[in-house]
This record gives C-alpha cells, sequence and structure tokens, in this order.
C-alpha cells in the first residue's frame, strides 16, 4: 500500500511539474539547462519514474520561479472530483434540524449543490435571497417551496427552477425528513 501511495505522489508530481513547465511555454532543455540537471532526469521526473531529492526540486522551482511547494499540496485527481459522503463539508445553519452538506469539493467552481435534510415543521424558516439561478430536487418526503408570496407542494422526484433573488425558503409539512438536492450558479453560500 506505501508504496503504491508513494507511486501515486510522484506521478502527481511529475504531473505537476511538466504542467508548470508547459504553462510557461518552456521546453524540456530549456528547463533542464536554467536547473542544472539533465534532460534525461527531467523527463523521468515529468513521467513519475524518478524520486527528486529536496535539491533537485528546489534547482526546479528556481528555473520555473515557482515556491517548491507548487509540486506539492495538491489533491489526488479523485478528491478533486469525488466528494464522498463521510468527507461532505457541512455548512452552518442557524436551524436545528436541518442538515446542509456540500456536494461539490469546495464553493469555487461555477455553482454548488447542496444535500439538505430538513426536519418536519421546522421552527423560523431561514429567507434566502441570492443571484443567480437555483434549481431544488425532492428526493424524498414532501415539501412546500415558498417562492416570494407564492407556496408550492413538491412530492418525491418534483423540481423547481427560479432565480435565486427571489425571496425563497422551504417548509417540511412532515410525517417525516424531507431530503433534497439544491443547485445554484453561482455559488452563493
Amino acid at each position: 500500500m506505501a508504496v503504491l501511495v508513494v507511486r501515486e505522489e510522484l506521478l502527481l508530481l511529475g504531473q505537476r511539474l511538466r504542467s508548470l513547465r508547459r504553462s510557461q511555454g518552456r521546453s524540456m532543455e530549456r528547463t533542464a539547462g536554467a536547473a542544472g540537471v539533465s534532460v534525461g532526469l527531467l523527463s523521468q521526473l515529468e513521467r513519475g519514474v524518478g524520486n527528486p531529492s529536496y535539491l533537485t526540486l528546489a534547482k526546479l522551482a528556481q528555473a520555473l520561479d515557482v515556491p517548491v511547494g507548487a509540486f506539492f499540496g495538491a489533491e489526488r485527481a479523485e478528491d478533486r472530483l469525488i466528494v464522498r459522503r463521510r468527507d461532505r463539508k457541512r455548512l452552518v445553519t442557524a436551524r436545528e434540524n436541518v442538515i446542509f452538506e456540500l456536494l461539490t469539493p469546495d464553493l469555487q467552481g461555477p455553482f454548488e449543490m447542496i444535500w439538505i435534510e430538513l426536519g418536519p415543521e421546522a421552527p423560523e424558516p431561514e429567507v434566502y435571497q441570492h443571484a443567480g439561478m437555483e434549481c431544488v430536487l425532492l428526493l424524498e418526503g414532501h415539501l412546500t417551496y415558498h417562492l416570494g408570496a407564492l407556496a408550492y407542494e413538491l412530492e418525491e422526484g418534483d423540481s423547481i427552477t427560479f432565480l435565486g433573488d427571489i425571496r425563497h425558503w422551504a417548509s417540511n409539512p412532515g410525517p417525516g425528513v424531507a431530503k433534497l438536492v439544491a443547485t445554484v450558479a453561482p455559488p452563493s453560500f
């Protein structure tokens, strides 16, 4: 297992190195020359074959005019694509019987997706208003969705799409928990 992790880390380091070099329009020869390493070594590192010393990484970072940390710290590709249920980021809400969990890796993309669990007869709803669009899909339970002065009854499988600048909130008439997914573009939470 440890060998696979190290191999994966070396592959990621190589991908970052290649990406940085190419984003600057530099050839392997020019980069290797500026760093004082051979083209063969640079090629090995970019393919994840070599295991560089810190000094080699420092020379490459200097040649590319980036901090050494630019080669490290990024998540595995899977971590940028998949949000495991156990790893969802819980968003803070003022209501006790409401759960908000982020389904997208972060709020940096063009949209956010949120898993929401709304207990029955929640006290004092939180009213939302934001730029962009929102779409809510009810997965389980019943929901009353309020858009301004209007209220819409939703059942399992129903969805509602609206402009986010309309004051909106959801209430659960019960008896069980309502489970829904909301997509908001751009992110507003």
